[in-house]
């Protein structure tokens, strides 16, 4: 059941690359999920058993936590000579923070499936899960980054971020983006 969640179903996201054939075939060489879906587990180890799990779906040997898989991983790719251009972001693992979220959702859909047969689901709080609520559309959304955790590092926005102060932003060569011939993006003012 966890490795379904993992690896994408209806209520959960995919991770890119993992399909199910892929999830199937790890799950054979030997991994377990004994901590998912149960209610007294603690959450360091179902995300350590993910990690695990993860890390050899992407044939990462480096399991320390989801950013150093993410770089293992990145690092294989590059390090191929055939390759004409940079592979996109959406083919490696996600990092630590948003993997971790991940994790708790699908623990939380574990023990939903888990609970299937019995009177009633487990009276926990999905939001608890890293879920949230939207009011407006009555829907559970998934919370994919802490609130914390900029979606783009500061040294990457230092990179693409002109930080244009005229009333004409990103309107001559005196603008980063401008002289880079880069598109204006959200991020330069």
């Amino acid at each position: 059941m966890a490795a379904l969640a993992l690896s994408g179903c209806d209520i959960i996201a995919h991770l890119h690359g993992i399909d199910k054939v892929t999830a199937i075939q790890t799950l054979k060489s030997g991994h377990r999920f004994d901590k998912f879906g149960k209610i007294v587990a603690e959450i360091t180890e179902v995300v350590s058993q993910a990690t695990r799990f993860v890390a050899a779906c992407y044939d990462s040997k480096v399991i320390h936590d989801m950013s150093t898989v993410r770089f293992n991983v990145w690092t294989s790719k590059m390090s191929n000579k055939r390759l004409t251009s940079a592979p996109e972001l959406r083919c490696f693992p996600p990092t630590t923070a948003a993997f971790e979220l991940h994790v708790l959702r699908v623990h939380y859909q574990t023990m939903i499936w888990r609970t299937a047969l019995e009177v009633g689901p487990p009276n926990h709080d999905p939001r608890q899960y890293r879920w949230s609520s939207d009011q407006a559309s009555n829907l559970l959304l998934p919370v994919t980054l802490p609130l914390d955790v900029s979606p783009v590092p500061d040294s990457v926005q230092k990179l693409i971020k002109c930080s244009c102060s005229t009333n004409l932003p990103c309107s001559t060569d005196r603008h980063s983006c401008v002289a880079a011939m880069l598109s204006c993006s959200i991020f330069c003012c």
